[in-house]
């Protein structure tokens, strides 16, 4: 009976098997090949992490198409860095990303060693923002497109520096009559605009060890910390918060400002790189009773 079974099925049970071996060998297929094409991009990949020398057309292989070839250093022959869409340029310079059509050109610049000389490179630009001058000093514009100083206003810094405009964009060409009175002002800087200062502007300055003049100054001038007119013929102030027991005046100077020399504390001799007759034909202003009541000495060596 089970030979008249299968006489009488025989084509039934052909067509079966052959459906079940199609079905195999379709299984086999689906099986055999993604495993072909996903050892590729992992290979791809780990060249990539080993820095071994790919294409570009091995990175689409692998699906690494976010990834172009840059120039590496001498030795390396070329590396692959990975680019966002953010990022086109280096150092300003416009960067064209590969596309796949480029991609055997793309390749063999990436397989090249470099030759450019990593010395050559440009640096990149730096800004530097300065500060002309301290903040929060206090003016009063003449209406003429300069203004004076008046006081330091918000200012606190201890070495002030005078811009030479105002924010309010007025040059700055005087400096107010006890501007800077009593203050604790360690060092001044005073601008090239400058040309008149008024009395006492610096009365009080306890602290005030050294005066500057910017280069370019008609007016004005300092040298060993000592504010003088441009000529030399005036000694306009003495920095009294110096810790220097001797003041020297030289002998070019013909007149001593008022208050020049008015409280300084630390001072306990003054010479006169002159001779005594030209110390007596100085004129001396109010307010310097150390020169009078100091011990003194007289020509440019002792």
């Amino acid at each position: 009976m089970k030979s008249d079974f299968f006489e009488k099925n025989k084509g039934v049970i052909g067509v079966a098997l052959a459906m079940i071996l199609l079905s195999m060998t379709v299984l086999g297929i689906y099986l055999i090949l993604p495993q072909e094409r996903g050892d590729t991009a992992e290979g791809a990949a780990d060249a990539v992490t080993d820095g071994a020398d790919l294409t570009y057309g091995d990175l689409l292989g692998a699906e690494q198409t976010d990834m172009i070839p840059t120039a590496g250093n001498e030795n390396s022959g070329g590396t692959l860095t990975p680019l966002t869409p953010q990022q086109g340029s280096v150092n300003g310079a416009e960067e064209k990303t590969p596309q796949p059509e480029d991609a055997d050109n793309v390749g063999d610049s990436a397989a090249a060693p470099s030759t450019e000389d990593d010395t050559d490179e440009a640096p990149p630009t730096v800004t530097w923002v300065i500060q002309s001058g301290s903040a929060g000093l206090q003016y009063r514009s003449y209406g003429n497109g300069t203004c004076i100083l008046e006081g330091l206003g918000s200012c606190t810094d201890r070495c002030v520096i005078i811009p030479p405009f105002s924010p309010m964009g007025d040059t700055v060409v005087a400096i107010a009559a006890g501007a800077f009175s009593g203050s604790a002002i360690e060092a001044l800087q005073i601008p090239e605009t400058v040309q008149s200062i008024g009395m006492g502007a610096f009365e009080g300055c306890t602290r005030l060890a050294l005066f500057s003049v910017a280069e370019g100054n008609t007016a004005f001038y300092a040298t060993d910390g000592v504010l003088y007119s441009r000529d030399g013929t005036t000694l306009i102030a003495y920095p009294v918060g110096r810790r220097c027991p001797v003041a020297i005046i030289p002998s070019h100077v013909r007149y001593i400002a008022a208050m020049a020399f008015r409280e300084c504390p630390s001072l306990r001799y003054v010479r006169y790189e002159g001779s005594v007759e030209g110390w007596q034909e100085i004129e001396i202003a109010r307010g310097n009773n150390c020169l009078f009541t100091l011990p003194m000495s007289f020509g440019a060596d002792e």
